[in-house]
Protein backbone atom coordinates (compact mmCIF):
# COMPACT_ATOMS: atom_id res chain seq x y z
CA UNK A 1 0.00 0.00 0.00
CA UNK A 2 3.27 2.16 0.42
CA UNK A 3 3.67 2.13 -3.78
CA UNK A 4 0.02 3.57 -4.23
CA UNK A 5 1.24 7.13 -3.18
CA UNK A 6 3.91 6.73 -5.84
CA UNK A 7 1.82 5.16 -8.57
CA UNK A 8 -1.00 8.00 -7.98
CA UNK A 9 2.09 10.93 -7.97
CA UNK A 10 3.76 8.90 -11.64
CA UNK A 11 -0.61 9.35 -12.70
CA UNK A 12 -0.40 13.50 -12.08
CA UNK A 13 2.52 13.97 -13.73
CA UNK A 14 1.18 11.65 -16.80
CA UNK A 15 -1.76 13.84 -16.45
CA UNK A 16 0.16 17.41 -16.69
CA UNK A 17 1.99 16.10 -20.05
Amino acid sequence: MRQSRRQIEGLMHWRML
